[in-house]
């Protein structure tokens, strides 16, 4: 969407034929992707972050293990209630 932000500049018909074509399933697919592999991204920062600040490194795997939980609840959850 950071493109349609900067279309914005170029005028209100470029703005609004790049929503068109953002509508299309391909993009609609990718916007899918980088919204899971955000998730990811998250969870796996809050695991280092829990890790680094509280020495925890020995509980690296059940960390991990509960971060892939989460990920997957999520996952079930974005797709059942924020699959548009």
């Amino acid at each position: 969407m950071l493109i349609g932000l900067s279309v914005v500049m170029l005028g209100r018909t470029t703005f609004e034929e790049l929503i068109i074509l953002l509508q299309f399933p391909v993009f609609r697919v990718f916007a899918h992707i980088i919204s899971i592999a955000l998730f990811w991204h998250v969870l796996n920062g809050i695991k280092i972050l829990i890790i680094d600040l509280f020495r925890a490194g020995r509980i690296h795997k059940a960390l991990t293990l509960i971060m892939i939980v989460i990920f997957i609840l999520g996952i079930i959850f974005y797709f059942i209630y924020g699959y548009p």
